[in-house]
């Protein structure tokens, strides 16, 4: 695995880079493992621009050539979209009326061997009732939920003695495998973008 990215993105990018390398005169791998090197490149936005739109059409042809699993996620999506706004409504509602701060933050550094995570498939009385629990020892509640494509895949982290995380459950499948490498590609992609306009 690169250091920098996932083994997945590490596959898209050694199946697109020769192509993009011929076209651009540039290497992929390179560009994101150490942009400084391009900061003398003419039009390079531009080129970083073509290159998010050449990641994203590999990936939408890899998706487009398994119909199957592209349909499992669709599905498997949507549910998981529908219990993220179900969690997201209730962990707000909860922490208010529990006087629990709630936070948005950039980013949450927290120690993973510390967590216990809890992965939620379906939103009942016992999932709220585990969110007074949760609450009642919380010193502050974290959200960093997110969006793949359209859908809201719910994220919260209870801070505490002992930190909780409750994700809703999004199965594993090839279509999400390649959607979560598509998002960190462009990611990557946008990071050496903001590098080059800063140097």
């Amino acid at each position: 695995m690169a250091e920098l990215w996932s083994d997945y993105t590490d596959s898209v990018i050694g199946g697109i880079d020769k192509k993009i390398g011929s076209k651009y005169g540039l290497s992929l791998r390179d560009l994101l493992s150490d942009p400084g090197k391009f900061s003398t490149k003419q039009n390079l936005s531009t080129t970083i621009s073509n290159l998010k739109e050449e990641a994203s059409g590999y990936i939408d042809a890899l998706i487009a050539s398994m119909p199957e699993q592209a349909h499992e996620f669709e599905n498997a999506a949507a549910k998981c979209d529908s219990v993220s706004r179900q969690l997201s409504q209730a962990v707000t509602l909860q922490s208010r009326q529990n006087k629990v701060p709630l936070i948005n933050p950039a980013t949450v550094t927290k120690d993973d061997t510390r967590d216990e995570i809890i992965f939620i498939s379906t939103f009942d009385p016992s999932v709220s009732a585990l969110i007074d629990k949760l609450l009642s020892h919380a010193f502050y509640v974290a959200d960093y939920s997110y969006k793949l494509k359209s859908y809201s895949i719910a994220s919260w982290l209870f801070s505490g003695h002992k930190d909780y995380v409750i994700n809703a459950y999004l199965p594993p499948n090839a279509v999400l495998t390649a959607e979560m490498g598509r998002s960190e590609l462009i990611d990557l992609l946008n990071t050496a973008e903001d590098y080059l306009k800063g140097s």
